[in-house]
């Protein structure tokens, strides 16, 4: 069985939890107490159950039953489910009456278990409340386990989402160019001694050295645009003297392709309110009636005054039944005009910055994974689609890379705990998990969930560096949006 750290429970360092949970299992299967036995059907809520307790007393540095402190667990029960689930999963009651399944044979077997040499609890650790009532009272709390975004964060974070899809994205496009090699087997001209003209055609190589070759050159001569208000391009030039101060020029290129890619998706989620699954599995592509990325379509307010940019994905989690449609309002516009949302941009570049992998992808969805290693693979490989682990992975390293969060106080405004904003200052931002941008007080829900009158419209503010703050507010005419 595999513990949720990665190890077996047949591993020697589990060998004495392993003994005590076979003696366990044999007691109740041969000997139990009340006389009867767990139903064969059972069996997989005792596996499951084993390994949330384990994996637990692992991380505790905890071996036998005897050491185990159930109030300890019970209290740590909402921190570590929802750090089990990730971002992306609800917690039922039923998955907390698993997680505690173990909990009540430690007692009702305590004489054999203590016979066979395995230490076991000194009281019923349920005396007072059952299984069922912490299964509901810990699933309740975990509702809200997850705070929201703070706005002392929210802010900075998407003041830098929007700066990176503005000109540094299209630059980053352009520097791609060395991935796709248009010269690769093509005829080129290079200088001679052996010729009246100084000049020769021959054939560019297309092996893997002379490919290397071609786009270190490229990289170093690659020149950044200026930005307006800026004395110096926007980052320093790929050349050797920005080989010595760090990073290659190769793996340099993977970084900004990485800081795109992580702006788009946390553009997308975060004004939208999806969840990661959702947003992985948006299709790659344009309508080629409508001209927008696929899934997107523009509807019109009651009024007439705003034109809606709404995408619809399949709700794929929390569900019963089959996955559903549903729709995610990604901006709003005044009619007439031309510019579109930030989400909408970030879906437009999102296929631009793919081009060079996207025939040969094993997937169809708009992101999919970039390869191993520290640069991207310069001829074309094939690709699958993202996951959700590595993408809320980038979305950290995002943060941790270029969102200043040094100067933050100890405590926001509207927090929820003391000295809430510590950990974020400290951690440099990686304690983010992608299940905040749902959270956050003025993210945008679906449109199954805008009450009438109350449509979100996108507005611009400017900070002192220029750099546009995206923010939902509300505005008092009423919506055509209706749920389907």
């Amino acid at each position: 069985m595999e513990l949720f750290n990665g190890s077996c429970l047949n591993d020697p360092e589990h060998a004495k939890r392993q003994g005590w949970a076979k003696k366990l299992m044999a007691l109740l299967l041969h000997a139990p107490s009340k006389g009867e036995s767990p139903a064969a059907g059972s069996m997989p809520a005792f596996q499951m159950g084993f390994k949330w307790l384990i994996s637990w007393m692992v991380d505790r540095c905890i071996h036998t039953p005897g050491e185990l402190n159930p109030s300890e667990y019970i209290e740590d029960l909402p921190r570590y489910i929802a750090e089990a689930n990730g971002d992306d999963r609800d917690t039922t009651e039923a998955q907390v009456r698993l997680a505690l399944h173990i909990i009540p044979y430690f007692w009702s077997e305590r004489r054999l278990l203590n016979k066979w040499g395995v230490s076991s609890l000194t009281e019923d650790p349920f005396r007072h409340h059952g299984i069922y009532y912490y299964g509901q009272a810990i699933a309740t709390k975990l509702v809200g386990w997850i705070p929201p975004l703070p706005d002392e964060v929210a802010i900075p974070l998407f003041n830098e989402v929007a700066w990176w899809l503005g000109q540094p994205a299209e630059d980053v496009i352009r520097l791609l160019e060395y991935v796709q090699d248009p010269l690769a087997g093509a005829e080129i001209e290079v200088a001679t001694l052996n010729s009246k003209t100084g000049i020769r055609a021959q054939m560019a190589g297309d092996g893997k050295v002379a490919r290397i070759k071609r786009a270190k050159r490229f990289l170093a001569e690659f020149k950044f645009s200026l930005l307006p208000n800026e004395t110096n391009p926007w980052h320093a030039p790929l050349d050797s003297a920005f080989e010595r101060d760090g990073d290659t020029p190769l793996v340099e290129a993977r970084v900004l392709f990485e800081a795109v890619r992580e702006a788009c998706a946390l553009s997308i989620q975060g004004m939208s309110g999806m969840r990661i699954s959702e947003l992985l599995g948006i299709e790659a592509g344009l309508d080629v009636s409508t001209g927008l990325p696929k899934g997107v379509r523009v509807e019109s307010t009651a009024t007439g005054l705003y034109e809606v940019f709404i995408i619809r994905t399949v709700m794929s989690k929390t569900e019963k039944g089959l996955p559903r449609e549903m729709d995610w309002v990604l901006g709003m516009r005044p009619q007439g005009s031309q510019e579109e949302p930030l989400p909408v941009r970030a879906l437009r570049l999102l296929n631009r910055l793919h081009v060079p992998w996207r025939d040969c992808a094993r997937t169809t969805r708009l992101l999919f994974h970039g390869g191993v290693g520290a640069t991207l693979p310069l001829k074309t490989t094939v690709l699958g689609a993202m996951d959700s682990a590595s993408m809320r992975d980038g979305m950290k390293r995002f943060i941790a890379r270029w969102v200043d969060l040094s100067a933050l106080p100890d405590q926001s405004k509207h927090r929820l705990k003391d000295n809430n904003l510590v950990e974020w200052r400290e951690s440099r931002g990686t304690i983010f998990k992608s299940h905040m941008l749902r959270k956050w007080r003025v993210g945008t829900p679906s449109c199954d969930d805008i009450p009438p009158k109350e449509p979100y419209v996108l507005v611009s503010q400017h900070t002192a560096h220029a750099r546009p703050l995206l923010r939902w507010s509300l505005r008092e005419q009423p919506s055509s949006i209706t749920p389907d």
